[in-house]
């Protein structure tokens, strides 16, 4: 017969996980495609970590063959191909759910912090600490704050007197600043347009042209700026310099 008994939970229930619905729909295509997609989570994770859930319409898919973990913010879905090889699309109305799952709980008392936001916490740490991807980060976050405070000293210390006039578009963004006087430089900016609908308006270049007393160009820098489609974020930021 056995004996019965009610539990009850006396501490704080908390759910460890963050959930995404995704419809598929035309615009859906149209950003990340019909074969083999890559689609944002809608929340960070750790790779490599198994904290993933992902269903398509209801069944349930395995990580490593019906798809791949990109990031700690992407997925790439493997659809795989019918009998007679042709790759399997996506179809308007169906349906992706995402669980994605908080790694580990560390609790004291009424306090509740997640793996996952340890790990988001030491990557924008580290972040901070780099000034462009790829370069290796400073040793330490108060080393690289040390480091800027070094360089706006060697721009700014002393006395300076600059005048900066701008230049618009028709939507009344910036698109030229112009800086003369003790310091001299011209920065020019381009924007996303129709050729990339979903990010419309964002800033898609800056170019800044730096030159000497006599107006000769010194050197040149370049930024180009790259988007999520899905959420406008700012994902990376590429540099060149042309002396």
């Amino acid at each position: 017969m056995g004996t019965k008994m009610t539990l009850h939970r006396y501490s704080p229930v908390t759910k460890d996980w963050e959930e995404t619905l995704l419809f598929v729909d035309q615009n859906f295509l149209d950003t990340y495609g019909k074969v083999n997609p890559t689609i944002p989570t809608g929340h960070t994770y750790e790779i490599n970590k198994g904290l993933l859930k992902v269903y398509l319409n209801g069944k349930r898919l395995n990580e490593g063959i019906s798809y791949n973990e990109v990031d700690d913010q992407h997925i790439q879905l493997l659809l795989g191909a019918d009998e007679s090889g042709n790759p399997l699309n996506l179809k308007i109305g169906d349906q992706i759910f995402i669980e994605v799952y908080k790694n580990q709980y560390c609790s004291r008392g009424q306090a509740t912090v997640s793996g996952t936001e340890f790990y988001e916490l030491k990557k924008e740490i580290t972040d901070a600490r780099r000034f462009k991807d790829g370069d290796e980060p400073s040793r330490t976050l108060d080393e690289r704050l040390d480091e800027i405070q070094r360089q706006l000293e060697v721009v700014y210390g002393g006395t300076a007197e600059v005048d900066i006039a701008y230049e618009h578009n028709s939507r009344d963004q910036i698109t030229r600043e112009i800086i003369t006087g003790d310091y001299s430089l011209v920065r020019e900016f381009t924007y996303y347009e129709d050729e990339d609908p979903h990010i419309k308006g964002e800033m898609k270049t800056e170019t800044i042209y730096y030159t000497d007393s006599s107006g000769s160009l010194l050197n040149k820098v370049t930024k180009g700026y790259s988007y999520d489609p899905a959420t406008r974020r700012l994902l990376r930021t590429s540099v060149r310099v042309d002396t």
